[in-house]
C-alpha cells in the first residue's frame, strides 16, 4: 500500500488504475478459497457479495436470476454493501422493456458484459436512477453468468464513483464471473449427483423391500441363464436355500409335463422378445407340485459394464388357491345346471308320463266295456317313443356315444338334411359347398344330428322367414392355431352354420350350451348341448358369434379324413328279413323289462329263457350247450347292478362257445359296446327303449347271416 501512495504522488491516473486492479486480483484470490470450501451455491454467491465489498471496497454487490414467468423479472438471490433497501425498491427486468433495459437486463438478454459508467447520467438508467444516486451508486458493472441455456444469471458491482471500471478492470470481472458461473455450474451438477444418489439409493431401499416382502417368487437369471438370486419368498416356498436351486438339477424343481429345455426356451424368449407370460407347473424340494403364473421380464442392463448383471427376472405366482377357487365355482356352476337339467327333465317326462297314463287308463276303460282302444295305445306309444328321443339327447349329452368314425361326405349330409328340415318353411337356403370338400372323421349319424339341431335352431329364430347360410372349407391348423382352439394340430373342415335372425343377447351367450337352457317356449333346451357334445367327442370345436339383430352364426372344426368316403355309405335299409322260431336266452335283472322281452318273443313262437345274474346265463347255456340245445341268440343286458355284466358274461360265454350270437342291451347312451359292440364280441346291439319289431327284426336278421 506504500508503494501504491508513492505511485498517487508521481502520477494519479496510474495509481487509480492499479489500485482497481488489485481489488479485482484480490476478489480473485479470495474466490478461489471460497470456491473450495463451500458447496452451497447460495452461500458461494453471498460469500462472494462480502467479499466484494468488505475486501475489494466495492459499494454494493448483488446476483439475480431471470425469472420465467410473464413480466421475466430478475429475483435477487444474494446481496451485500451500502444495498439499504434499493433492491426491494426498484423492479428489474430482462425482458426488451424500459425495466430490462438498464445493465441487468441486458446483460441477461445478450449474455454480454454491460457498463453504466455514470448512474447519474446514463439515460437508460432513468427507471433506477433516484434510488441509486440516493444509496451513493457512482458506475455499475453487470456480468452475465452462463449457468443455463440461454443465459439467465448476472453479477451486478456498484463503485460509489463515476467511470470506475477501466477495462483491465472488466476482464478480470469477466473472469471472476466466468469462474462464478462454472462453480454455479458445478455445485447444481454435485446437487443433482447427489440428489440422484440419494433417489437410487430410496428406489433400491424400496425394491430391496419388496424383493424380501413380496408374496411372490422371484428369481434373477445371470449370465447362461442360470439362476443367479432369488428372494427370501422363494427359499420359503420352495422349501429349500437358493444355493439349492442354483445347484441341484432344473428338473428337481419343474413339474409334469414341462421340461428343462422348455424352462430354458421360454427364458431365451424373453431375452429376444422383451416379455413373456405362462402358465407353468412348479415343483418344491419335498417333490410336491404346484400350479403357478410366470412373468419374465428382460432386464435392460449395459453389458459391456455389467457383464456379469442379471439378465431376465422371473415373478412366479402360486395359483393353487385361485385354481381351487375356480374348481369350486366351476362345481357350484355345475351344480346350478344341474338342478336346471334336472327340473327340466321332470317337467319333460311327467308330461310324456301324463300323455302314457291318460291314454293306458282310458283305454282300459274302453276295453272293459267292449270298446275299441287302438288310438289311444297309439297316442301312448308316441308318448314313449318321444321319451325314448329325449333320453337319447340326454344321454348323448350327458356321455356322448363314442362315435362310429368313417370317413364322411360332410357335403350330402348338410344337404339332405338341410333340406328335409327347410322343406315347407319360408327360409332361404344358400350353401357353399366345394365339390372338392375332403371327407370328414366322423359318424354319420351324430354329425347329421348336429346338423339337424342347428338349422332347426335357425328355423326357430326366423319364424317369419330369412336366409340360411351353410358353407364349409378346409383349413390347416398350425401348432399356434390350434392351440387356441383347443386342439391338436392338422388338417380340419370348417362348418360354418349362419342366419340373419335377430341374434343372441350377450347374457345369455355363456350358457347357450347348458343343457335345458333356452329362450323359446317351444324349445327343449337339448339341442346345442347336444351339438357341442357331439363336436367335442368327434375331437372338434364349435364356436358361437352372435350380436342382437346381427343374426347368429356357428362355426365347427372337425377333423379331416385323408380317405373318400365309403360308397353306398346312405344307401337305402334293405327290407325286414323273413322271421322263424328261435330260442333266446335273456340276461335281464330289472323283472318288468325281462317279462315284456318274454312276451314279445313268444308273441312270435320263440321260445325263452330268462336269467338275472351273468352266473346265472352262463350255467344256462353251457347246460343247452351239453344237451344239444345250443341257444340261437343271447340278449345280454350291459349293466347288472350288483352281480356279472353282460360284457363279462359275454367273454366267459365266448370260452365255452366262440360262435355264440350275442346282442348288446344297454339302457345307457350308444357309447362304448354298444356303439363299438363288434370289437367286444357282440354280433348286434339294441339300445333301450326299443319297440318289439325293432327286436323281433334284428333276431331275424342276425339268424338270417347265419
Amino acid at each position: 500500500m506504500d508503494e501504491l501512495a508513492r505511485w498517487r504522488r508521481i502520477d494519479p491516473a496510474a495509481a487509480d488504475r492499479l489500485a482497481r486492479r488489485l481489488r479485482a486480483l484480490e476478489i480473485f484470490r479470495h474466490f478461489g478459497e471460497i470456491v473450495v470450501k463451500t458447496r452451497d451455491e447460495q452461500r458461494l454467491l453471498q460469500q462472494l457479495c462480502d467479499l466484494a465489498v468488505d475486501v475489494c471496497g466495492y459499494r454494493m454487490a448483488w446476483v439475480g436470476f431471470g425469472r420465467e414467468d410473464a413480466e421475466r423479472r430478475v429475483q435477487p438471490v444474494a446481496s451485500a454493501g451500502h444495498e439499504t433497501g434499493y433492491l426491494e425498491a426498484i423492479e428489474v427486468r430482462w425482458s426488451d422493456t424500459p425495466e430490462g433495459r438498464g445493465p441487468t437486463g441486458r446483460a441477461i438478454r445478450t449474455g454480454r458484459p454491460q457498463i453504466a459508467r455514470d448512474l447519474a447520467r446514463d439515460p437508460a438508467y432513468a427507471p433506477w436512477r433516484e434510488e441509486a444516486v440516493a444509496r451513493g451508486y457512482g458506475s455499475s458493472v453487470a456480468l452475465p453468468l452462463e449457468v443455463d441455456e440461454p443465459v439467465r444469471g448476472c453479477l451486478n458491482i456498484y463503485a460509489a464513483e463515476p467511470n470506475a471500471f477501466d477495462d483491465d478492470e472488466l476482464g478480470l470481472l469477466c473472469r471472476l464471473a466466468d469462474s462464478l458461473s462454472h462453480a454455479i455450474c458445478a455445485l447444481r451438477l454435485e446437487q443433482k449427483r447427489r440428489a440422484a444418489e440419494r433417489e437410487l439409493r430410496a428406489k433400491t431401499a424400496l425394491l430391496q423391500a419388496i424383493y424380501r416382502a413380496s408374496p411372490d417368487m422371484i428369481f434373477l437369471h445371470g449370465p447362461g441363464l442360470q439362476i443367479a438370486d432369488v428372494n427370501e419368498q422363494t427359499e420359503r416356498f420352495y422349501g429349500c436355500s437358493v444355493e439349492a436351486l442354483r445347484t441341484l438339477p432344473p428338473q428337481r424343481f419343474i413339474g409334469p409335463p414341462h421340461t428343462p429345455e422348455e424352462a430354458f426356451e421360454r427364458v431365451e424368449q424373453a431375452l429376444r422378445e422383451g416379455a413373456v407370460d405362462f402358465e407353468w407347473v412348479g415343483r418344491r424340494y419335498d417333490g410336491t407340485t404346484f400350479p403357478c403364473e410366470v412373468r419374465l421380464r428382460r432386464l435392460e442392463i449395459d453389458l459391456e459394464q455389467h457383464p456379469d448383471a442379471p439378465r431376465v427376472v422371473a415373478l412366479v405366482r402360486d395359483l393353487t388357491e385361485r385354481k381351487r377357487a375356480e374348481r369350486e365355482r366351476m362345481r357350484l356352476e355345475k351344480l346350478r345346471s344341474l338342478g336346471v337339467l334336472a327340473g327340466g327333465i321332470a317337467h319333460d317326462f311327467n308330461n310324456m308320463l301324463t300323455g302314457i297314463l291318460g291314454n293306458l287308463s282310458l283305454a282300459r276303460s274302453r276295453m272293459e266295456r267292449g270298446l275299441r282302444a287302438d288310438h289311444l295305445l297309439a297316442q301312448a306309444e308316441s308318448a314313449c317313443l318321444r321319451a325314448r328321443n329325449l333320453t337319447g339327447q340326454l344321454l348323448t349329452f350327458a356321455r356322448g356315444g363314442s362315435p362310429q368314425v368313417a370317413p364322411t361326405d360332410l357335403r350330402q349330409v348338410v344337404l339332405e338334411t338341410a333340406r328335409f328340415c327347410l322343406s315347407g318353411s319360408p327360409i332361404e337356403l344358400r350353401t357353399a359347398l366345394p365339390d372338392a370338400l375332403p371327407a370328414v372323421r366322423a359318424d354319420a349319424t351324430q354329425l347329421t344330428q348336429v346338423v339337424q339341431n342347428l338349422v332347426i335352431n335357425a328355423v326357430q329364430a326366423m319364424p317369419e322367414g330369412g336366409t340360411l347360410t351353410i358353407g364349409a372349407e378346409l383349413r390347416d391348423l398350425g401348432p399356434e392355431t390350434a392351440r387356441a382352439h383347443g386342439l391338436a394340430p392338422g388338417r380340419y373342415v370348417q362348418l360354418t352354420v349362419a342366419d340373419d335372425g335377430p341374434g343372441i343377447d350377450p347374457e345369455d351367450l355363456p350358457r347357450v350350451f347348458d343343457p335345458y337352457f333356452t329362450t323359446r317356449t317351444d324349445g327343449t333346451g337339448l339341442g346345442l348341448a347336444t351339438v357341442d357334445s357331439i363336436v367335442r367327442r368327434h375331437g372338434g370345436r364349435i364356436e358361437l358369434i352372435s350380436q342382437p339383430g346381427e343374426g347368429t352364426r356357428f362355426e365347427i372344426l372337425l377333423p379331416a379324413s385323408e380317405h373318400p368316403p365309403a360308397e353306398g355309405a346312405h344307401a337305402a335299409p334293405a327290407p325286414a328279413p323273413a322271421r322263424r322260431r328261435l330260442r333266446v336266452l335273456v340276461l335281464e335283472d330289472d323283472p318288468g323289462v325281462a317279462e315284456v322281452v318274454r312276451a314279445i318273443l313268444e308273441s312270435e313262437g320263440h321260445e325263452v329263457e330268462l336269467t338275472r345274474d351273468g352266473h346265472d346265463t352262463i350255467d344256462a347255456y353251457g347246460d343247452a350247450l351239453a344237451d344239444g340245445q345250443r341257444f340261437d341268440a343271447v340278449l345280454l343286458d350291459l349293466t347288472i347292478v350288483g352281480g356279472l355284466d353282460g360284457r363279462r358274461t359275454l367273454a366267459r360265454l365266448r370260452e365255452i362257445d366262440p360262435e355264440v350270437c350275442a346282442i348288446a342291451s344297454s339302457g345307457y347312451s350308444a357309447g362304448g359296446e354298444i356303439a363299438d359292440h363288434e370289437r367286444h364280441g357282440f354280433r348286434a346291439a339294441l339300445p333301450k327303449p326299443y319297440r318289439a319289431e325293432e327286436l323281433l327284426d334284428l333276431l331275424a336278421a342276425l339268424c338270417e347271416r347265419r
